[in-house]
């Protein structure tokens, strides 16, 4: 399994379409961690994340908040997206969500402000 996470400036991002790298974490069967690391996207354009992410293989994303035009596209690609995260750093986000300690607050975004794309 591989769980990603939108950063900007190596913190979490605000919002999904913010991001300016993404951290991920390939997680075994057995729930272990066993690889993390930060890669760069393509550039952002409306369709562009989801569909990077799904030819990097990634199965969930964790964000703060995200466009629910991108939360379909995802979804089309089979990626699961789990909304309202913290601040925390990403490794602590990940081991806290294989845990069973992260739930999707559900909420996104209305399509105002930087949503607008999406």
């Amino acid at each position: 399994m591989r769980i990603s996470i939108p950063l900007i400036n190596n913190e979490v991002s605000d919002h999904f379409g913010g991001a300016d790298s993404f951290f991920v974490a390939d997680i075994a069967d057995d729930g272990e961690i066993v690889r993390e690391f930060t890669q760069t996207p393509p550039e952002h354009a409306p369709g562009v994340y989801p569909k990077w992410l799904k030819s990097e293989n990634v199965d969930i994303l964790l964000t703060k908040s995200i466009g629910g035009r991108a939360k379909v596209f995802l979804n089309d690609y089979g990626i699961k997206v789990i909304t309202g995260i913290n601040n925390d750093k990403p490794e602590k986000i990940v081991s806290e969500y294989l845990k069973g300690n992260v739930n999707s607050s559900n909420e996104f975004c209305a399509g105002s402000g930087n949503c607008s794309e999406h």
